[in-house]
């Protein structure tokens, strides 16, 4: 997690039978604001007063495999403006399910609530996903109500799901 500088190249291998979730309650308080973490992340940024810019988040990536379970799972995530850019995300597990959530979890590349969004990429080679959603990249900017033009206040180009085995049970979701 940072504040005010870059991260890049970082990794986390979640293997085996590891379980890891979250709540709304498990982030930190900073100037009287509370984060919320709720999965697992490659790299984060954060900043409670949302005045400055952060760093850019690049190069950074999430392993799932084995028969580990997350709640929600980003490549790289940025509360604020950061550029979030070539975050990667690979589940390659066996049958036996991977990632599996409750209620409505993300499994994101990347994600910049205000920054560009940009060749991020998520790729699922095995395992059984059930109920998320599922982005490649994605900015805090909901896209989604039929009939509705928004501006995005940032670039969210380039990015990419690539499914090659495994089983997708979305109960109604979708895969963007």
């Amino acid at each position: 997690i940072t504040s005010t500088g870059a991260a890049m190249g970082n990794k986390v291998n979640i293997t085996g039978d590891a379980v890891v979730t979250g709540s709304g309650d498990n982030g930190y308080e900073e100037d009287e604001a509370k984060t919320t973490n709720v999965g697992v992340y490659g790299a984060m940024s954060v900043r409670a007063d949302n005045e400055g810019s952060l760093g850019t988040l690049s190069q950074n990536e999430v392993t799932i495999s084995g028969n580990a379970k997350v709640s929600s799972v980003y490549g790289a995530y940025s509360e604020s403006d950061s550029k979030v850019t070539g975050n990667k995300i690979i589940i390659n597990s066996g049958t036996t399910g991977v990632v599996e959530g409750s209620g409505v979890n993300k499994i994101s590349g990347g994600y910049s609530k205000t920054g560009d969004v940009i060749e991020n990429i998520v790729e699922i080679t095995g395992g059984t996903i059930n109920n998320f959603e599922i982005f490649g990249g994605s900015n805090g900017v909901e896209l989604y109500e039929e009939g509705v033009n928004y501006d995005s206040p940032s670039n969210v180009n380039e990015n990419q799901v690539i499914i090659t085995g495994g089983t997708i049970n979305t109960n109604g979701g979708y895969i963007k």
